[in-house]
């Protein structure tokens, strides 16, 4: 795979801004000499732009700019379902100065997967309204970036004063490769309050304190230990560590973990990565190209003895989750899975009696609930009884448990939150399809079922290897 530069095209477009959320921050650290340098050679303190649509995560980088000098723009785009890089599609830079004027660059040539890196250049000094729009085949979102300038001179610039703390770097290019996702924290009514959640998958599992990772931006991440309520299904309540809108990560956390032990100077637990990582920029800086493996010819051998071995941070059982019947199981020894495709298909009659428990559960305490509301009105203008309102509350808080336990089991059985909703408008013919899906890409080194054979819900499909 050979690498291109790709340059900014000037055209005069319109491009319409959302209101995604965004973290913005002045990074004390060089992350390529083309981020951070114009065309004088000096170099410049660099600014790092994270923001999320509904759709997608916008992680930037560029320099402090330079009135008539140039400056490359690092962009990484990041489609949220899956958390996958773009593979195609072009974005489009508008920056409209205070009286109206605007500049519109378009690239729609990709560095690699996932990163479009213009060089950009502007005429004038003085704040200018920066809206950055990604058009692809899958989705669109439009980013509003904020506080954007352009300094008369680089004497104009001032340095960034912050100081590294115990931020932990988790590279895009790490996430890609990973089942890898966030959420924000986010305020649900729990028992009748309102109170501040995060998605239990993002708490750390075997840690000695609870801990978390929150995203401060693209590529880095801080480790806190909240103070954590009680559970709610497939969310935690949160006192104190962690603000509303701050995000988690809720996939990938170990991986996540595993770079703060070594970025804190080595690994208590034995892992040591045979790899060095570096950033997009740094390919750039050092002029790096990354090709694929081909037949060549060997100038000098050393013979060594040696034994190859799994990694086992690398590999992974696929378990059916439900007891069933095999219905489709195509994939054999040698195939390659991406992470999430279907690898196989169950008949199972265990999960179409939990599909229809946990909708009657919903109906149940539907019901209950309005009997509820319709008991206290009545009670509220003394046309019942105590004793008949407090019989409906006893009903109501008893079809919340049964609702919860019924969706809860569903989650043990794989189930995300997407589907959990779509339950109710899925049709008859699929109560007993259940679909089994690889956790991340990689090799399939052992299948151990066969289509038509009834499994039981520990069997163990496939085994899969990176």
């Amino acid at each position: 795979m050979k690498r291109f530069l790709i340059f900014a095209i000037c055209l005069s477009s319109f491009a319409t801004a959302e209101a995604p959320r965004v973290i913005a921050q002045d990074l004390g650290h060089d992350h390529g000499a083309d981020t951070a340098s114009h065309a004088d050679g000096g170099e410049v303190p660099t600014v790092a732009v994270t923001q999320w649509t509904d759709t997608m995560e916008l992680f930037m980088e560029y320099p402090e700019m330079v009135a008539m000098q140039s400056g490359r723009f690092i962009i990484h785009l990041t489609i949220l379902d899956g958390f996958q890089p773009v593979r195609e599609g072009k974005v489009i830079l508008v920056f409209t100065a205070p009286d109206g004027t605007r500049e519109v660059c378009t690239a729609d040539s990709l560095l690699r997967e996932g990163i479009i890196a213009p060089d950009i250049g502007l005429k004038e000094a003085g704040a200018y309204d920066f809206d950055l729009t990604y058009e692809g085949p899958e989705v669109s979102s439009t980013f509003r970036i904020p506080d954007f300038r352009v300094h008369a001179s680089a004497n104009a610039i001032h340095a960034h004063g912050d100081e590294p703390g115990d931020e932990i770097t988790f590279l895009k290019e790490q996430q890609w490769k990973i089942p890898f996702a966030t959420a924000p924290a986010v305020e649900r009514v729990i028992d009748g309050a309102r109170t501040l959640t995060i998605p239990t998958s993002a708490m750390l599992v075997g840690a000695d304190e609870p801990s978390i990772f929150v995203q401060l931006d693209g590529e880095t991440f801080e480790e806190r230990h909240p103070v954590l309520g009680q559970r709610d299904g497939a969310y935690v309540t949160v006192t104190s560590g962690i603000q509303p809108g701050e995000r988690v990560v809720t996939q990938g956390v170990t991986e996540v973990f595993r770079a703060a032990d070594q970025g804190a100077g080595g690994s208590d637990h034995g892992v040591h990565e045979p790899y060095v990582t570096m950033s997009d920029a740094d390919l750039i800086r050092y002029d790096i190209a990354v090709e694929s493996t081909a037949p060549g010819q060997i100038q000098s051998e050393i013979e060594i003895p040696g034994e190859i071995a799994l990694n086992d941070h690398k590999t992974a059982q696929i378990v059916a989750r439900v007891p069933g019947m095999v219905d489709k199981l195509d994939l054999t020894l040698g195939d390659g899975v991406r992470a999430g495709q279907v690898v196989a298909i169950l008949i199972s009659h265990e999960l179409a009696d939990a599909k229809v428990d946990y909708l009657a559960a919903m109906q149940r305490e539907e019901l209950a609930a309005a009997s509820f509301a319709r008991e206290g009105r009545l009670r509220a203008d003394q046309a019942s009884s105590e004793q008949e309102f407090i019989e409906a509350r006893y009903g109501h808080s008893e079809a919340q448990i049964l609702a919860r336990s019924a969706r809860q089991k569903l989650v043990s059985m794989g189930f995300s939150e997407q589907q959990i909703r779509d339950l109710p408008e899925e049709p008859d013919s699929l109560l007993t399809r259940f679909e089994i899906r690889a956790q991340f890409a990689g090799t399939i080194i052992a299948r151990n079922a066969q289509r038509g054979e009834v499994v039981a819900q520990d069997t163990a499909i496939f085994e899969i290897a990176d």
